[in-house]
């Protein structure tokens, strides 16, 4: 199976989880699953899916079992490679001090 990278996927039960993803003709592979968990407030929570299985080899989905496969933000994609990933954050936004703007105050 090729790699596809760690993305959302959405199975036609409503389940929906982020996980590196893996793709044949016929199937989707995934590893290191979690499931999105809305928490209120505009919150998301992150949940290991299947925790109670043996999924170190991944889990083999029919592609007819999947609704859609979307790319995450990097805000989830860094919390995901956090707590279920590879631990590997990529920085968001401008380069550090890049928008740090010192702030000048003469003084007599």
């Amino acid at each position: 199976m090729e790699q596809v990278g760690t993305k959302i996927v959405g199975l036609k039960n409503g389940l929906e989880l982020i996980c590196k993803l893996y793709e044949d003709d016929k199937n989707y592979k995934l590893k290191n699953g979690a499931i999105l968990v809305p928490a209120g407030a505009g919150q998301l929570g992150l949940a290991q899916w299947l925790p109670y299985a043996k999924t170190e080899d991944g889990v083999v989905l029919t592609k007819e079992d999947v609704m859609y496969v979307v790319e995450g933000t990097d805000e989830l994609t860094n919390q995901y490679n956090a707590s279920f990933g590879s631990g590997i954050v990529v920085p968001t936004g401008s380069p550090v001090g890049a928008d740090a703007v010192p702030s000048l105050k003469i003084t007599e």
